[in-house]
């Protein structure tokens, strides 16, 4: 990656990981979606988050709880807070600065002093390998004959 990449990567893990330090039953929802914002605003990149960064996780594709403005569209009266044992999803916006975007997302359950984290995966970026460049180009030539 580019030093612009690993700042930008270094940077929405920071907001995202400050969020999920946040997360126990009774913790607002606006509070969480507060954190993770703000982070990136006080960053200078309060124009680049796309997309709500927290929402529910079950059966449906972003299920309640959900941050207010997206609460509202999905049919709920207002941001619920945590309550134990639910799931919930921190990181789905994500920082896009032009030519490229960052987005790290965690699934954890909400426990009564905390959170549990469900997913588990390295938090690094690796170069992108000559194979990927090359599916990537033979995808969308494939894509193109449709």
């Amino acid at each position: 990656p580019t030093a612009e990449q690993q700042a930008a990567y270094d940077l929405y893990l920071r907001a995202q990981q400050a969020t999920i330090g946040k997360i126990k039953a009774g913790v607002d929802m606006i509070e969480l979606e507060g954190t993770i914002h703000g982070i990136l605003k006080d960053a200078g990149h309060g124009n680049h988050i796309f997309g709500p960064p927290i929402h529910g996780v079950g059966i449906e594709f972003e299920e309640a709880p959900l941050p207010a403005g997206h609460a509202f569209f999905h049919g709920e009266k207002g941001p619920l807070p945590l309550v134990e044992n639910i799931v919930i999803s921190v990181g789905n916006c994500g920082l896009y600065t032009g030519p490229f975007g960052v987005r790290v997302e965690d699934t954890n359950v909400v426990t009564a002093d905390g959170h549990i984290t469900l997913t588990h995966y390295p938090r690094v970026l690796v170069p992108e390998s000559p194979r990927r460049k090359k599916t990537v180009k033979w995808t969308a030539k494939k894509s193109a004959r449709r």
